[in-house]
């Protein structure tokens, strides 16, 4: 690894050791600016001789790098490149099944890029990448696929990505312009002027001082004038246009083949495995008091730092989560994601302060104002340029009924969450519902989620929680692109500051038992041999004593679970 490392530094490339993570072994951000040295590398090569090695992109290194996550996202890059792109410049096969792009960097400041299309990221200044011959973390090396140099970013896609990148700064507007430049230099300056909202005609005032001063000779005021009035109507065009597509809904179609080459997959992609698949959308239901917010909050920290969900299941794709909370208060939010980070108070002159978050943050962003109601075009739109802007992998909404109408709940509700699974699709990102149910789950419908069809079309993905015990819940986890896993039983041991969770699987009489009552909250059911045919059950007898030690009666024509208080 060493003499890779050494040889990636010959090509001037600033390397600095990595862990299987991808987590830096040292303090990376001085080499943003500053030349890595020869002996800085064999330093820590030598105190770590298996370290992954990454190259900063940016500036320093005089490359960007484009980030491609799978075979979608080579699809989503070649739309804006030339064709055979991934033939024309430097090109390694990531560990995780993408590929990293190589190219030119372009002279001037280019962020790091989220998501510019989906399955596409850019790192450029203040990145880093890992590169062959490190391992990945599923134990895949990354290898170089195509060993040529890098070549500069297309124009085409250099333009959509960095619209506005090539800044101008004081120095910029006292250059002088010789003939030959000075219509580039005019329309530039003329299009950074009207899209900031400067009318046209106070452009050409603006332009027409900067051009007696800086062009040699300076341009005809009919000239600066045409091309201010040019660069005037596209944006007014533009800015119609994007305001039409706002307001309208699109309906396209495509063929078979195009749909199968963007959707079809041989298998599942998981955020988290057997808990959530990549880009789905579901509800977590359960009754109240029985950890679904702990649950949610626990999800968050896991998916945004990549760490452990309840302590032992491991994200594999980790990224931004966006909270949107309209019930519960944000300091007991925040304490219990102390509790779950492992912040605990320190003792100060005999009192407990409680410790901040130290840096660096996990990468949750929260909507405060608890505004969201699906049913209102305005929030939803809001929404959407929230989802557009952080590119979430992960959103969570909770409560259900604080985002939908409680009128015709069930049936509008899911329509309103139609408007969800647009987004999920755009933006490839995970959107999962907190819902209450109760014990007894009779009323009108409101709280026997499992028992709405509506809702039940809706969602794809789906963690049923039921009480089980002192601190201890059964949690059912059904997927529609999936089959679904084994039943889990989670104790949680929760203190001040502290919280752990124990998960371990089920017995198979438990799980009887819990799809019984689920069999028994999703409709009416008039007899014990429509609970055996749903289980794939001959005889009735295990039925009728399950029947007995749940205490189910039947009530009239249908069977009943009791309540809390053991009524019907």
């Amino acid at each position: 690894m060493i003499e890779h490392a050494l040889n990636y530094l010959k090509l001037g490339w600033n390397v600095v050791p990595v862990k299987e993570d991808k987590t830096p072994l040292i303090e990376w951000k001085n080499y943003q600016k500053q030349k890595v040295t020869e002996d800085q590398v064999k330093t820590w090569w030598t105190q770590w001789p298996d370290a992954n090695i990454a190259v900063i992109t940016g500036g320093v290194s005089g490359i960007l790098v484009i980030d491609v996550e799978d075979e979608r996202g080579k699809e989503n890059l070649t739309e804006y490149t030339e064709n055979g792109i991934f033939e024309k410049t430097l090109v390694s096969q990531t560990g995780g099944g993408g590929w990293h792009l190589f190219f030119k960097h372009p002279g001037y400041h280019c962020s790091n890029l989220v998501r510019i299309f989906p399955g596409v990221d850019v790192r450029g200044d203040g990145g880093y990448v890992v590169v062959p011959p490190s391992t990945h973390a599923s134990n895949n090396k990354y290898r170089w696929v195509n060993r040529t140099k890098p070549v500069s970013v297309p124009g085409k896609l250099q333009k959509s990505l960095y619209k506005d990148k090539a800044k101008l700064n004081e120095d910029n507007w006292k250059e002088e312009l010789e003939e030959g430049r000075r219509d580039d230099e005019v329309t530039r300056r003329a299009g950074k002027l009207i899209r900031a909202g400067i009318p046209p005609q106070e452009t050409v005032s603006m332009l027409m001082a900067w051009n007696i001063e800086h062009c040699k000779p300076p341009l005809p005021r009919r000239d600066i004038e045409r091309i201010a009035g040019s660069i005037g109507k596209k944006e007014k065009s533009r800015v119609e246009t994007e305001k039409q597509s706002q307001q309208s809904t699109p309906f396209t179609v495509t063929d078979f083949k195009s749909t199968l080459e963007k959707y079809g997959q041989d298998e599942t992609v998981w955020t988290l495995k057997d808990w959530l698949p990549k880009a789905t959308v579901g509800l977590i239901v359960a009754p109240p008091g029985h950890y679904k917010t702990w649950m949610f909050l626990d999800l968050a920290v896991a998916v945004s730092t990549g760490g452990y969900f309840l302590s032992q299941f491991k994200v594999s794709r980790p990224g931004p989560v966006l909270i949107i909370q309209q019930e519960d208060p944000f300091s007991m939010l925040f304490e219990r994601i102390g509790s779950i980070m492992n912040i605990s108070p320190v003792e100060v002159d005999g009192e407990n302060h409680t410790v901040p978050l130290p840096p660096p943050f996990p990468e949750i962003y929260w909507h405060t104002e608890r505004t969201l109601d699906l049913e209102k075009p305005e929030t939803v739109e809001k929404l959407e340029q929230a989802v557009k802007s952080i590119k979430p992998t992960l959103i969570l909404i909770d409560p259900l009924y604080s985002a939908v109408s409680t009128a015709e709940y069930m049936a509008k509700g899911a329509q309103n969450m139609l408007s969800l699974k647009r987004m999920r699709d755009e933006y490839q990102c995970s959107i999962l519902i907190a819902h209450h149910t109760t014990k007894k789950g009779d009323g009108d419908g409101r709280e026997r989620v499992w028992g709405s069809q509506f809702l039940n079309a809706w969602l794809e993905t789906g963690w049923q929680i039921r009480p089980k015990g002192e601190n201890t819940v059964s949690i059912n986890r059904h997927f529609k692109q999936s089959r679904s896993p084994g039943y889990l039983v989670l104790t949680f041991e929760i203190d001040t500051w502290s919280y752990k969770v124990h998960a371990e699987e089920s017995s198979e009489p438990e799980n009887i038992k819990t799809k019984i009552m689920e069999i028994l909250d999703s409709g009416d059911v008039k007899s014990q041999r429509e609970v055996a045919n749903k289980l794939g059950m001959t005889g009735l007898g295990t039925i009728s004593r399950l029947f007995d030690e749940l205490g189910v009666k039947k009530r009239g024509a249908y069977y009943k679970m009791p309540d809390e208080n053991g009524d019907d």
